[in-house]
């Protein structure tokens, strides 16, 4: 598996696979102050991928893992936002995502 794996996952036409990917996703970014780097510096793809905030890109279905997706990345970018906001200053606006 290379290094930027759940990155690519989450690109996949299904909520639960992208919800597996940002898992991985949450343990590695709390884990290598490499990857928070590059994970912040994708920071509006992310959005895109696991919070649905754009009508005109939205979740992949089913619905009710999309709804867990949005759910569960929102938790996630504010536990990032708040342990490594200072230290990574990209990661600052990560939990402030418009709805």
């Amino acid at each position: 598996m290379g290094p930027w794996m759940p990155l690519q996952t989450l690109r996949s036409y299904l909520s639960q696979a992208r919800l597996s990917a940002a898992e991985l996703l949450d343990h590695l970014f709390t884990q290598s102050e490499a990857f928070r780097r590059q994970v912040c510096s994708q920071a509006a793809e992310l959005l895109h991928l696991c919070v649905g905030h754009d009508s005109a890109r939205p979740l992949p279905p089913p619905v009710t893992a999309a709804e867990d997706l949005r759910r569960r990345s929102l938790e996630m970018l504010e536990r990032w936002r708040d342990r490594f906001g200072d230290k990574v200053p990209q990661a600052s606006g990560l939990g402030s995502v418009p709805s």
